[in-house]
């Protein structure tokens, strides 16, 4: 009967190393997971950022090719206008007669 229950505390023994054995390694790999997911909302607060920085680029680069479209119209206008006065002057220079002295 004594040798059983030595027996018995002997297993008992071992199963608690082994447990405890367990529980490191889900300790260990706990850890792991968390540093893991540290890394990973590091890795997604990076992206929005990048993302929110990319988005500002992109409305500059809209304001600045609408600003340009406005001013690539008023410079066309004021071509146009400029050949206008070209073709009006040179209808007026073309009444007069250069005279040779």
């Amino acid at each position: 009967m004594m040798s059983d229950v030595q027996q018995q505390a002997e297993r008992v023994s071992e199963q608690t190393l082994d447990a405890s054995g367990s529980l490191n390694q889900i300790t260990a790999a706990a850890s792991d997971i968390r540093q893991m997911n540290e890394q990973i909302a590091t890795a997604a607060e990076q992206q929005s950022s990048v993302a929110i920085e990319i988005s500002g680029n992109v409305e500059r680069l809209t304001q600045l090719s609408l600003q340009t479209a406005e001013e690539t119209l008023s410079t066309r206008n004021g071509c146009d206008e400029m050949q206008q006065l070209a073709g009006d002057v040179q209808q007026q220079l073309s009444r007069f007669e250069l005279v040779k002295q």
